[in-house]
């Protein structure tokens, strides 16, 4: 009898069977345009995955973050130019409070806010 490698027989116990060049041929075949979608999946995926990274200056009053020409611009606009970030602006409990003291936006539990 001719010996030969049948992966499922020397490791999952399976019960031997010949080896089969043609349906071998198939699955490798399978495996390889599944690897290749895979690929180009991650492909498209990484290239429209956009993130910021390193130090961004930012001045401390007007909160403007200055690019790497020395120009200044809004976060809003900075951030939104370097991914799909959006933005939607809202007021904090704190500054409802300072800003409009004769309107009461926010419960009293809820008049605090990290600055961090």
């Amino acid at each position: 009898m001719k010996k030969h490698r049948d992966i499922p027989h020397l490791f999952l116990g399976a019960e031997a069977t010949p080896i089969n060049w043609r349906e071998s041929l198939f699955e490798s075949i399978c495996i390889i345009i599944l690897g290749i979608v895979i690929v180009g999946f991650s492909a498209k995926i990484f290239r429209r995955m956009k993130h910021l990274e390193g130090i961004l200056p930012v001045c401390a009053s007007c909160k403007r973050i200055r690019d790497a020409e020395g120009n200044w611009h809004l976060i809003e606009v900075y951030v939104r130019a370097r991914s799909d970030a959006e933005f939607t602006h809202g007021i904090c409990p704190e500054c409802a409070a300072k800003l409009y003291p004769d309107y009461q936006l926010y419960k009293e539990n809820e008049t605090s806010c990290s600055n961090g």
